[in-house]
């Protein structure tokens, strides 16, 4: 007994860090990645997103899934374990349907749902997931350049090729070099004048004029709490707009409130919030200790103030 758990622990060199969430719920674990002492943490499930109703990417992914399936019976194997190995969505029209029944891990959308990234938001998107007792933040790649919608909400994901996207579902890693982070400093209050798309606007305006093609775009600082979570899925919408491969507002109390008016499980949403302080992801606006080290800040970005009120 003593050398399987020797042998357990020496399998996994980060079982030293793992603990239960809630102590009155041991079987429901964590990675606690504070105790690493190092900035450069980081451990997402890559959750990819086939939306086919926007792109060709996603119903080719499932026919070769099926495809796959028919090599395997002829050649004598059982067909049915031919499946996704991660969590996938597909929202697509009705010719497909028949793919949510016959593979596991996949789930497809009927038509008529609505628009494939305003389903992500206010349905697919898990923000923190479960997985064998164990939680983790949710990430996604999707088949088309508007998947970053979903980063106003807290979720990584980011557009990638079909190929790509179907090379996730069969357990592959994406390979890419690491990207600088820009930091987009938000000040002050929106002037009751300023429509949201003045905002949005204004933000894809200031990204261009800077150059953020091919980096992540990370946006901070107190003017972030005054954008409601339609401003920011919005601004997050335009990163090919402006070239960031992902533009990042992480998880903070009006995230949460978005999930709970969206009808997200109760239980759900305590664990979410709960995960995501645990390990530092939970983030308060208008705490300025918890601003992160960016690779930059750009100063011509706090010309957002502009447009905003009560800024110094």
């Amino acid at each position: 007994m003593t050398r399987d758990r020797t042998s357990a622990v020496m399998s996994n060199p980060y079982a030293r860090i793992v603990e239960p969430l809630d102590p009155q719920k041991p079987g429901h674990k964590f990675y606690n990645l504070s105790k690493l002492q190092d900035h450069r943490y980081g451990r997402c499930g890559t959750h990819p997103q086939l939306e086919g109703d926007t792109e060709p990417g996603g119903v080719p992914a499932v026919v070769d899934f099926a495809a796959m399936r028919d090599a395997v019976k002829a050649l004598g194997g059982d067909p049915e374990n031919i499946n996704p190995v991660c969590p996938a969505d597909l929202v697509i029209d009705h010719s497909i349907q028949w793919g949510s029944k016959a593979f596991r891990n996949m789930r497809i959308i009927p038509p008529g749902s609505g628009i494939v990234h305003q389903v992500n938001l206010e349905y697919l998107a898990r923000v923190v997931f479960d997985q064998d007792g164990f939680y983790y933040p949710d990430s996604l790649v999707g088949t088309d350049s508007h998947t970053t919608m979903i980063d106003g909400l807290g979720v990584l994901g980011w557009g990638v090729g079909g190929i790509e996207a179907e090379a996730v579902m069969l357990g592959q890693p994406i390979s890419m070099v690491l990207p600088e982070v820009i930091g987009y400093r938000v000040l002050g209050t929106p002037d009751k004048l300023v429509t949201s798309t003045d905002i949005v606007l204004t933000v894809t305006k200031h990204l261009r004029e800077v150059g953020v093609v091919g980096k992540f775009v990370e946006f901070f600082g107190p003017g972030v709490a005054q954008l409601s979570i339609a401003d920011r899925a919005t601004i997050a919408n335009m990163c090919p707009e402006y070239g960031a491969t992902a533009a990042f507002f992480p998880v903070d109390h009006i995230s949460i409130k978005y999930l709970e008016q969206t009808g997200r499980d109760p239980e759900k949403l305590s664990y979410i919030s709960q995960y995501l302080k645990a390990v530092g992801m939970f983030r308060d606006y208008n705490d300025i200790s918890q601003d992160p080290d960016f690779t930059k800040v750009p100063l011509c970005l706090l010309l957002l103030c502009i447009i905003f009120r009560g800024v110094q």
